[in-house]
C-alpha cells in the first residue's frame, strides 16, 4: 500500500514539474530550452479616452502545439459574453482565424471597450487583469491522451487616462490601433487577388502582341499559300444547309419567286461538289460588292472577318454520270440514293429557273426542298474529318480484303 502512495505521488511530482517546461525533443532541437507553453499579450488602441469614447482590445495568445503534446486554453473566459473588464463595458467583440508557426498557434480577440462613469474624470483606471486558465495533454503511444493539472495564465492590469474635456482638433492623444489577423488576412486576399488579376491581363496583353506581330508579318512578306488556304468541304456543305433551311422558311412564309430558285440552285450545285469531290471556286469579295447568281458568300476569319463568295460548275448531267459510274462498279453502295436525290433536285429547280413561264409547280419545289435539306445533312456529317478517315480506313480495308479473297 506504501508502495502505491510513493508511486502516485512520484507520478504527480513529474507531471506537475512537466508542465511548466516545453521539452526540445518536442521541438527537435539538440538543447533543452524552458519556454512558457502559453503566452498573451494585450494592446490596447488609445491609452487615454472620453467617458463614453469606445476603443479596441485585442489579445493575442500564442500555445504549443506538438506531436508529443498539446496546450489546450480555456477560451471561453476570453470570450466577449462572458470576459469581465469592471469598470469598463463591453460593447462588442470577434475572433479572428488561428495563425500558425511551428510549432506555435496564435489566436486572437477583439474587443470594443468603452467606459461610463462621471466620477472618473481626469484619473488613471486599471482594465483588470485577465487569468486564463490552460492544460496540458500528452499523448501515449497507444493513441490516448493524459490531460495535465489546470493551470493559471495571468495578464497584468494596464492603467488607462479618463480625460474629461479634450479639444476637438486634438489628434495626439490617440494612438495607433494595432493590427490585427483578420486585416493582416484581408490585405493578403486583395494582394493575392490583384496578382492574379495582373497576370490575366499580362497574359492577354501578351497574346494580343503576338498577333499583331504575326500580321505586322503577314503584311510584311505578302500572301502566302497558307493564308489562300481553301476552306474545308464540310464549312462549305454546312453553309450550303444554312442557305437551304433559311429557304425552306422563307418560302413557307412568302411562296416560290425566281429569286428564291436561284438561291436553292447555288446551295445545290456545292452540295453536289462535296458530294462528286470536285473543285469550289472561293473568291474573295470586297466591302460593298453585291452577290452574283450562282455564288454563296461565307465570312471567314477569327480577329479579321474576310467574305468569301463560293460558287460551283455542277449539273444534273454530270451528277447523272457519276450514278453510272458508282453503279458500275458497285451496285450496292449507299451513295446512290444521295446522289439520285440531287439529281432529282437539280432537273426540278433548273426547270422551274430556266422554263418560260415556270411550269413546276411549287408543291413539287417544296417537297424536293425537304428531301435534299435530309440529304444535305448526311452529307455535312461525312464530310467531318473525322468521319472521311474512318470511311477511307474502312474502304482501304474492304479493297484489301477483296484482294486477298480473289487471291
Amino acid at each position: 500500500m506504501r508502495q502505491t502512495r510513493r508511486l502516485a505521488v512520484i507520478t504527480v511530482c513529474l507531471i506537475c514539474l512537466s508542465e511548466h517546461v516545453v521539452l526540445a525533443a518536442q521541438l527537435d532541437e539538440p538543447e533543452q530550452v524552458q519556454i512558457d507553453a502559453l503566452q498573451c499579450w494585450r494592446d490596447l488602441g488609445s491609452h487615454s479616452v472620453r467617458v463614453g469614447e469606445q476603443f479596441t482590445m485585442m489579445v493575442t495568445c500564442g500555445v504549443i502545439e506538438t506531436d508529443a503534446a498539446t496546450t489546450v486554453p480555456n477560451e471561453v473566459a476570453l470570450s466577449a459574453n462572458s470576459i469581465d473588464l469592471s469598470p469598463f463595458e463591453i460593447v462588442g467583440g470577434q475572433r479572428f482565424p488561428d495563425v500558425r508557426d511551428g510549432p506555435w498557434r496564435f489566436f486572437q480577440y477583439q474587443y470594443i471597450v468603452r467606459v461610463i462613469d462621471e466620477n472618473l474624470f481626469g484619473q488613471d483606471v486599471e482594465i483588470p487583469a485577465l487569468e486564463l486558465q490552460y492544460h496540458i495533454e500528452r499523448r501515449l503511444d497507444g493513441g490516448s491522451t493524459l490531460p495535465g493539472r489546470e493551470l493559471r495564465y495571468t495578464l497584468a492590469p494596464i492603467p488607462i487616462r479618463i480625460l474629461s474635456l479634450v479639444p476637438e482638433d486634438a489628434k495626439n492623444i490617440r494612438e495607433l490601433a494595432g493590427e490585427t489577423f483578420g486585416a493582416v488576412d484581408a490585405r493578403l486576399f486583395r494582394a493575392n487577388l490583384a496578382v492574379l488579376v495582373a497576370a490575366a491581363i499580362g497574359v492577354l496583353a501578351v497574346g494580343f502582341l503576338m498577333l499583331a506581330l504575326l500580321r505586322l508579318r503577314e503584311e510584311w512578306r505578302g500572301p502566302t499559300p497558307e493564308s489562300t488556304q481553301l476552306l474545308p468541304v464540310s464549312v462549305v456543305v454546312r453553309r450550303a444547309l444554312t442557305e437551304l433551311t433559311a429557304l425552306q422558311n422563307d418560302t413557307q412564309e412568302q411562296g416560290w419567286n425566281p429569286t428564291f430558285v436561284g438561291r436553292t440552285l447555288a446551295a445545290l450545285r456545292l452540295a453536289g461538289a462535296a458530294a462528286l469531290s470536285t473543285p469550289i471556286a472561293e473568291q474573295p469579295v470586297r466591302s460593298g460588292q453585291a452577290y452574283r447568281e450562282g455564288q454563296l458568300h461565307i465570312k471567314r476569319g477569327t480577329w479579321r472577318r474576310r467574305r468569301t463568295a463560293l460558287s460551283a460548275a455542277v449539273t444534273a448531267d454530270a451528277i447523272a454520270k457519276e450514278i453510272e459510274h458508282r453503279r458500275g462498279r458497285r451496285p450496292d453502295d449507299a451513295s446512290l440514293d444521295r446522289l439520285e436525290a440531287l439529281q432529282a433536285a437539280f432537273h426540278t429547280f433548273t426547270a422551274a429557273r430556266y422554263s418560260p413561264h415556270g411550269s413546276v409547280p411549287t408543291e413539287q419545289m417544296t417537297s424536293e426542298l425537304d428531301q435534299v435539306i435530309g440529304v444535305v445533312r448526311e452529307l455535312r456529317l461525312r464530310a467531318l474529318a473525322p468521319v472521311q478517315r474512318t470511311a477511307r480506313l474502312v474502304e482501304s480495308i474492304r479493297h484489301w480484303w477483296s484482294e486477298v479473297w480473289a487471291s
